[in-house]
C-alpha cells in the first residue's frame, strides 16, 4: 500500500512539474511576441514567475495560475517591467509598464 501512494506522489509530482515548464515555455514566447509586436526588445530570453494560485478561470476550469515577470526595452537604455498571467497553458492577461514610444524622436516632445 505505501508503495502505491509514494507512486502516486511520484506521478503528481512529475505531472506539476510538467506542466511548469511548459507554462514557462509558453510564457517567454508570449512575452517575445508581445513586445516583437510592440517594436520592443525583450530583455535577458526569460521571464520569472513570481505568484502560484489554484483557482478557477472564468469558465470555471480549474487550474494553476501562474503570474510571471519579464524585462523589455525600447532602445536598450532603459529597463521597464511586463507581466503575464497564465491559466494552465493558456495566456489570461499580459501588461506592461508605461513606455516611450520609440518611433517618436525626443526632439519632438519639445513644442518650439
Amino acid at each position: 500500500m505505501s508503495e502505491l501512494i509514494v507512486l502516486i506522489l511520484f506521478v503528481l509530482l512529475a505531472t506539476y512539474l510538467w506542466g511548469a515548464v511548459k507554462a514557462k515555455e509558453l510564457a517567454i514566447r508570449a512575452g517575445h511576441a508581445a513586445c516583437d509586436k510592440r517594436g520592443l526588445q525583450f530583455l535577458d530570453q526569460t521571464v520569472e514567475q513570481r505568484q502560484l494560485r489554484f483557482c478557477l478561470d472564468e469558465r470555471k476550469n480549474p487550474g494553476w495560475r501562474r503570474t510571471y515577470y519579464f524585462e523589455f526595452a525600447t532602445s536598450g537604455e532603459f529597463r521597464y517591467e511586463g507581466q503575464l498571467v497564465m491559466h494552465g497553458h493558456r495566456l489570461q492577461s499580459l501588461t506592461l509598464d508605461p513606455y516611450p514610444d520609440p518611433t517618436i524622436q525626443p526632439e519632438q516632445y519639445i513644442e518650439h
